[in-house]
């Protein structure tokens, strides 16, 4: 914490705003339906990005070749699904155990990291990577 390289302070952020964002979806799609908590989601994040767009003045032109726009279309579609399965997950009951569940997704980029791009993980991340699906497996076993 004291020198972190760039981007793990934000990512300590975005891990904590996201357990608390579980737990308020949680709460909402408990009394309402899934599928208008993901539209609102969709919405809000829609207004959330645009005022930051606009506030930092981002230059969007890279939209304008067709492979930038095509993943991020990709990533859009899939994080609208990731979203519609997490709050499945919910309805279901176990609301602990869905958050606890998309845990997973540092393991994705990791290994996409690793075959797509040819990067290489240090010891620490793949310690890291090790525990959470020790951890999964444990929490799984233990429900």
């Amino acid at each position: 914490m004291g020198r972190p390289v760039p981007g793990v302070r934000i990512g300590l952020i975005a891990t904590v705003g996201f357990g608390l964002w579980s737990a308020v979806f949680a709460i909402a799609t408990r009394q309402y339906a899934w599928i208008p908590m993901i539209l609102l989601l969709r919405a809000a994040s829609f207004v959330i990005i645009g005022t930051f767009i606009a506030s930092r003045r981002i230059d969007l032109s890279v939209f304008r070749a067709r492979i930038a726009l095509v993943l991020g279309t990709t990533v859009g579609v899939l994080d609208t699904l990731a979203n519609a399965f997490f709050a499945k997950g919910i309805e279901s009951g176990y609301a602990s155990l869905a958050a606890t569940g998309t845990g997973m997704y540092p393991i994705v980029p990791a290994l996409l990291g690793m075959l797509a791009l040819g990067e290489r993980l240090a010891p620490n991340q793949i310690l890291g990577l090790v525990v959470r699906v020790v951890g999964l497996a444990t929490l799984g076993a233990v429900s």
